[in-house]
């Protein structure tokens, strides 16, 4: 389902304090031109503060046969920290390796976060170790398909929790979500602003 052997293996030995803050950053809030129509293939990104970020309207993005191990903040490092964090359209997160992401002791801290987007696939991945799998704040046109969510502290999959902003045309399905603090509510939904559909899912 991963990579056996990354292509790019990107990590730090500095202490906490010296690394860098993320692993990958794609972004640019200044310039009209935007990057778009991107593939990240094959890459490890391990023991850094945060693992990779795209924002600022991105557009085009596939991050597919990757894996984000360790990546978190720890003390004097301050701030939230993701193993994926995205905010842009049209983009594709697929047969990934998400594990152990985000500190321990937060609730805003994840495997994966998605915010503010339009027309993103989630499918095929495998995330494990942490306080929750995957985030989707607010957004149109999301699709979590096919992931295997595991040893989760508190839930596999959180929608909704914006109090400005919902959900629309979102479809849950096929996913198998185990050994997490709230197996019998695996899927939770966190606003009155949302559209979504669950597909028959294991738990």
């Amino acid at each position: 389902q991963t990579c056996a052997l990354p292509i790019l293996h990107i990590t730090t030995s500095f202490p906490p304090g010296y690394r860098p803050h993320v692993g990958i950053s794609l972004e640019e809030s200044i310039n009209a031109y935007k990057p778009h129509d991107i593939v990240f293939r094959g890459i490890r990104i391990e023991g850094m503060a945060s693992g990779m970020k795209v924002i600022s309207g991105i557009s085009g993005i596939t991050i597919e046969n990757c894996e984000f191990l360790n990546n978190y903040k720890m003390a004097p490092e301050s701030g939230h920290s993701q193993g994926l964090f995205v905010s842009g359209s049209d983009i594709t997160v697929r047969n990934n390796l998400f594990e152990n992401n985000g500190k321990a002791d937060s609730w805003f801290d994840w495997n994966m976060y998605v915010s503010k987007s339009t027309n993103v696939l989630i499918e095929g991945n495998r995330i494990s170790r942490h306080v929750s799998g995957i985030k989707i704040r607010k957004g149109d046109g999301i699709t979590i398909r096919a992931n295997i969510i595991h040893n989760m502290t508190l839930v596999g999959i959180s929608l909704g929790g914006d109090s400005q902003a919902g959900l629309s045309n979102v479809l849950v399905e096929q996913n198998v979500i185990f050994d997490t603090k709230e197996d019998r509510k695996s899927t939770r939904l966190n606003s009155s602003h949302s559209s979504v559909s669950r597909m028959p899912s294991s738990a």
